[in-house]
C-alpha cells in the first residue's frame, strides 16, 4: 500500500488510504478515491474530495438545481394563502346544502386557482345547445362538479361541448355530496316539468361513508367547509352551518327523517357500516327505478 507524504496515514473501513494532517483534518491521499472516515472531512482541500469523487461539473449542477427549486418549493410550503370565501353554497332544508343560483366564486390553494360559476338552476355551468333533444343530468360530488378545475374542464362540460352536443348536459353535482344528497336532487329533477332523459350518478367509494351518520364524516364536513368571519373561525361553508340529510330505510324505501349536524354523529362500528351499505344500495336502486318510470312516461 502506498505511503502518504505528510501527516499520519491510516486505512478506513473500505481499505482506502487517508491522511490526517496536524490540524486533525482527514483528507484523501493524492491518487486515492474520496474516503469516508471518522472525523471531519478535509476540503483540501476545501472541496477537493467532492471534486475528486464526482467532478466539479456535478457540484455546479447540484448548486444550480438547489437555487432553481428553492424559491418555488419554499413558496408552496411556507407562503400563506389569504383566505377568500368561495361564496357559492347555501343551506337547504332537504339537501343539507346546495349551490346558490347565479353565483361565482374563487377556489384558491397551493395547487390551483380556479373560479366556479353556477347557473340560474344551481348547476355548474355547461354549454347550451342551439337545439336540444332533451336534458342529461349528472349528480355526484367533487369529482363530478369539477373540484380544482375551470368551468370548461369538468367532464359534464366536455360531454356537452364535444360529444352530446344536441343535449343539454346539466352538472348537478356539489362538492362533498354523497349518494343521499344525489338521491334527493335526482328525485327533485325527475319529478319536475322537464325531467332528464338520462340520469348519471358519478359515484366514488367515499360516498358510502357519507350516506348515514358517520361521526368522522360529519366532523370532516364541519372542518373542510370552515370559514373565517370577522377574523374568527366559523363552522360551515363560508360561515354557514353544515347540515346533513338523515335517512333510514322504512318499508323498503329510503326515507328522509331530518337534517342533522355533527352532533348526531355515530362512532364507526360494523353495524354502522352495514347501515351505510344498505342505504347506498337503496338510494341507487330507487334512483334507477324512478328514472326508468319518469323518462318512460315522458316519451
Amino acid at each position: 500500500m502506498g505511503q502518504c507524504t505528510a501527516g499520519k496515514c491510516g486505512v478506513d473501513n473500505r481499505s482506502r488510504l487517508v491522511e490526517t494532517s496536524k490540524a486533525g483534518i482527514l483528507r484523501v491521499c493524492p491518487g486515492r478515491p474520496f474516503a469516508r472516515a471518522a472525523g471531519p472531512i478535509c476540503a483540501s482541500s476545501r472541496g477537493a474530495g467532492l471534486r475528486h469523487e464526482f467532478g466539479a461539473p456535478f457540484v455546479i449542477f447540484l448548486l444550480y438545481v438547489v437555487l432553481s427549486v428553492r424559491i418555488p418549493v419554499l413558496d408552496r410550503v411556507f407562503k400563506p394563502i389569504p383566505w377568500t370565501p368561495t361564496g357559492i353554497w347555501e343551506t337547504d332544508p332537504r339537501l343539507g346544502y346546495r349551490h346558490i343560483p347565479n353565483t361565482s366564486g374563487p377556489h384558491i390553494t397551493h395547487d390551483f386557482e380556479v373560479v366556479y360559476t353556477i347557473d340560474e338552476n344551481g348547476f355548474r355551468i355547461t354549454p347550451t345547445p342551439r337545439s336540444s333533444r332533451g336534458r342529461v343530468l349528472v349528480v355526484g360530488g367533487s369529482f363530478a362538479v369539477g373540484h380544482g378545475v375551470e368551468d370548461h374542464e369538468t367532464f359534464p362540460y366536455l360531454l356537452g361541448e364535444h360529444y352530446w352536443t344536441d343535449y343539454k348536459v346539466d352538472n348537478g353535482a356539489v362538492s362533498g355530496w354523497g349518494t343521499a344528497n344525489c338521491y334527493l336532487r335526482a328525485m327533485e329533477e325527475l319529478a319536475g316539468d322537464d325531467p332528464p332523459v338520462v340520469l348519471i350518478y358519478a359515484m366514488i367509494w367515499h360516498h358510502v361513508e357519507r350516506n348515514y351518520l358517520r361521526k368522522e364524516w360529519l366532523d370532516h364536513v364541519r372542518v373542510a367547509h370552515a370559514a373565517r368571519v370577522d377574523g374568527k373561525l366559523s363552522v360551515g361553508m363560508d360561515g354557514m352551518k353544515a347540515y346533513h340529510p338523515h335517512f333510514e330505510i322504512v318499508d323498503g324505501h329510503p326515507q328522509l327523517l331530518d337534517i342533522v349536524t355533527r352532533k348526531a354523529g355515530i362512532e364507526l362500528t360494523s353495524e354502522l357500516e352495514q347501515t351505510e351499505s344498505r342505504l347506498t344500495k337503496s338510494f341507487i336502486q330507487h334512483m334507477h327505478e324512478a328514472s326508468k318510470s319518469r323518462v318512460g312516461a315522458s316519451r
